[in-house]
């Protein structure tokens, strides 16, 4: 609502898929192709808010991205459009340093590490902090001066980057990355059967488009 007050006609949500307060226009969820769905059972017995297919009936479309490890595109057969891509490395990425150690506090580090490795750096350390770590100035330093002791640069994932302070940031290099497509006309084959719905639609106050991990 209080975007909408504030003037936004287009709200793009992390997540909320589960949320049943908000309705959402268009419902896309991304799958890590190295995890697929874990072991397919709802917490607490495993990772899921809700079983596969429920998920499914309300989404628009699957995003399966990285090598399909777990043959998620056959599980979800033709219950869903499914559109696949990969994580590369953005040109916006300056480092030319190849050894490196790296940290991430995001869901799965290993997939940053295999990332790191796939594009040709040797990783002397790894090191995983919980989700959304709130990194203290002591950790910093530690891993500062394990980076020093290997003579390697310190490197980890932008959404890591951006929740270290500005002090904390020198010294440290984040690795940008973007999705490439595998069919590059994916995204309008995503969003062009919404636009339409929204064209001869008049009750849209504002889309609002989730995106579930």
């Amino acid at each position: 609502r209080q975007a909408t007050k504030n003037g936004a006609s287009i709200i793009i949500m992390d997540d909320g898929f589960q949320n049943p307060t908000i309705v959402k226009t268009l419902s896309i969820i991304a799958v890590d192709g190295g995890y697929g769905f874990g072991n397919g059972k709802v917490i607490p017995a495993g990772p899921l808010r809700e079983s596969v297919n429920e998920g499914l009936r309300r989404c628009d479309a699957v995003i399966i991205i990285g090598d399909d490890r777990h043959n998620v595109e056959k599980f979800i057969g033709s219950k869903c459009p499914i559109y696949r891509a990969k994580i590369v490395p953005s040109p916006k990425s300056s480092n030319t340093e190849k050894k490196v150690v790296a940290f991430a506090g995001i869901s799965r580090p290993s997939k940053f590490y295999e990332t790191l490795s796939d594009l040709g750096y040797e990783v002397a350390g790894k090191f995983d902090f919980p989700d959304h770590h709130k990194y203290s100035n002591k950790e910093v330093t530690q891993l500062l001066q394990l980076a020093q002791e290997k003579n390697a640069k310190l490197v980890t994932t932008s959404k890591d980057y951006v929740r270290l302070t500005t002090s904390q940031q020198r010294n440290i290099i984040a690795l940008p990355v973007k999705v490439h497509w595998s069919d590059r006309t994916a995204i309008d084959s995503i969003i062009k059967p919404f636009m339409i719905r929204f064209t001869f639609d008049n009750n849209f106050n504002s889309i609002i488009i989730s995106i579930h991990n």
